[in-house]
């Protein structure tokens, strides 16, 4: 079981870091020195990744508590996700922003724009513009994916 909680530990080990090294990044490109930027980056995010982690972390305390077999089969898991998340939060405040700052480079700025935010800028356009036809829209996939839910086999496990 403890391979299962590695697997999962690893997809959540590198968000921390990524999300520090893009906001050094963003400082960077606005043109700020690299200690600059990694010193706003640790300040501003001094208080979302401790949450992001924290709501993490709740979600695997009923795995933690679990009493019995239960409890011995999956105990693996949160305790290897709550050392990897506690770990993976040290690391991007104090290893991240100094890499960051000294190998980040700013980009140069492009004039042209990307087509996910055209796309994102023609979807708001259309939702404020036709904000009915957009909830009607909304409503009517919401309903046919109840629907097809319907046809979907449920495959439950022998009790």
């Amino acid at each position: 079981m403890s391979i299962a909680a590695l697997v999962i530990a690893l997809s959540l080990l590198v968000d921390n870091a990524i999300v520090v090294a893009e906001s050094v990044q963003a400082g960077l490109n606005a043109g700020m020195p690299g200690d600059q930027a990694a010193k706003q980056a640790v300040g501003g995010l001094a208080l979302p990744l401790p949450a992001a982690n924290g709501t993490t972390l709740a979600a695997f305390i009923p795995m933690q508590l679990a009493v019995g077999n239960v409890g011995d089969f999956t105990r693996a898991i949160p305790t290897v996700i709550m050392l990897t998340l506690s770990v993976s939060y040290f690391y991007a405040v104090t290893v991240t922003p100094f890499l960051a700052a000294r190998f980040l480079r700013a980009k140069k700025k492009k004039h042209n724009r990307p087509t996910r935010k055209r796309l994102t800028g023609f979807l708001c356009h259309l939702s404020t513009r036709y904000p009915v036809m957009v909830s009607i829209g909304t409503l009517l996939l919401l309903v046919m994916s109840g629907i097809g839910a319907g046809f979907i086999e449920a495959i439950l496990p022998p009790g």
